[in-house]
C-alpha cells in the first residue's frame, strides 16, 4: 500500500474508533475493497 493511502486509511480509522463505529479490526474489515494485503498492513499498524 502507497504511504498516502495508508496515511488516509489510518487516519479514517482513528476517527471512526473516536466516533465509536467498532474496534480497529471492525473498522478495518468493513473495508470490502481493499485487499487481504492491505488489511494486514493496516492492522500492523495497530498492532492487530
Amino acid at each position: 500500500m502507497q504511504d498516502w493511502k495508508k496515511i488516509i486509511f489510518i487516519r479514517a480509522i482513528e476517527v471512526r474508533m473516536a466516533n465509536g463505529e467498532g474496534t480497529v479490526k471492525e473498522i478495518i474489515e468493513s473495508y470490502g475493497r481493499l485487499s487481504n494485503d492491505e488489511k494486514k498492513e493496516l492492522k500492523a499498524e495497530f498492532k492487530i
